[in-house]
């Protein structure tokens, strides 16, 4: 049997994750084609870079565009903390639609601006 979370343990659970974002202070989020092969964009994140998980689930706190400093199709994410050194916290799913991470442009050319459109973490 799977273990299921109550929803303010889920809530916890999002809140520690995201706490090791904001500590101790701002982190960033790297847009990179499949498989990590080329870096499209550093987004420097807001502090808190999210607000306050509700069952389980947080949205991110919005943030300027960035430049963009590669070319090619997005495809994931890795999100890093201040305080972990360039550790990567996790990584995710960024795209135009159906990804974890939601980006426009999603073809991006060096020299863009990508902007995230919609991002939420969540604790299962």
């Amino acid at each position: 049997m799977s273990i299921i979370m109550g929803t303010a343990a889920r809530n916890a659970a999002c809140k520690a994750v995201l706490d090791l974002v904001d500590t101790p202070g701002p982190g960033r989020v790297e847009i990179y084609t499949a498989g990590g092969v080329t870096l499209l964009a550093s987004i420097p994140l807001a502090n808190p870079a999210f607000g306050p998980p509700a069952g389980g689930i947080a949205n991110f706190v919005p943030v300027a565009a960035a430049i963009a400093v590669g070319t090619g199709l997005a495809a994931e994410y890795r999100v890093f903390g201040q305080a972990v050194g360039g550790t990567v916290l996790w990584i995710g799913t960024a795209g135009p639609a159906f990804t974890d991470m939601v980006i426009t442009p999603a073809n991006v050319v060096i020299g863009d601006s990508v902007a995230i459109v919609s991002w939420a973490h969540g604790a299962a």
